[in-house]
């Protein structure tokens, strides 16, 4: 027997392919929901959104400038223009049917840019007091005698790698 087209609807989202796709994969299967990785050159926005829970937005090269007004910054490293095009689309469907959308780095700016916001292209040479990012770095550890995990009520040592 097959389950109801509403439970499929719940426990299925939409995701756009990034980098390290087994690694969502199995996060996703872990907290029991299928993924349906997107085709941008098949799959209809307005049509996903229809027959989903949610939309996934993942990691990648960044967002095209041109999209927010901008020219690219010499360390700008932009996706194929239909994958912007497709993702903002897919937000914009997405957002008629008040689906609800996890971003996760690029899909986070893939997310501001779609509603119309800008982007720092290049932190390091624009934002003087900023925090290094480095994909795939080492894991920055934060010890449990910091203020930040004693106020927040945390008892062990938090591990946070970026991706």
């Amino acid at each position: 027997m097959s389950a109801p087209a509403a439970d499929i609807m719940t426990t299925t989202i939409a995701v756009a392919p990034a980098r390290k796709m087994d690694d969502y994969r199995d996060a996703m299967n872990a907290a029991g929901i299928t993924g349906y990785e997107l085709d941008y050159q098949t799959d209809v926005p307005e049509a996903v959104v229809g027959r989903v829970g949610g939309l996934m937005l993942l990691g990648g090269a960044d967002v095209d400038p041109a999209l927010y007004g901008q020219t690219p910054h010499p360390t700008t490293e932009v996706v194929p223009a239909p994958r912007d095009h497709y993702e903002i689309a897919l937000v914009k469907a997405a957002l008629a049917r008040d689906l609800p959308i996890l971003a996760i780095c690029r899909g986070i700016q893939l997310l501001n840019v779609a509603l119309g916001g800008t982007l720092v292209q290049d932190i390091p040479s624009d934002v003087h007091a900023h925090l290094d990012h480095k994909p795939g770095g080492e894991p920055a550890s934060i010890g449990t005698s910091s203020r930040s995990c004693r106020s927040r009520g945390w008892r062990r040592s938090s591990t946070a790698r970026s991706t």
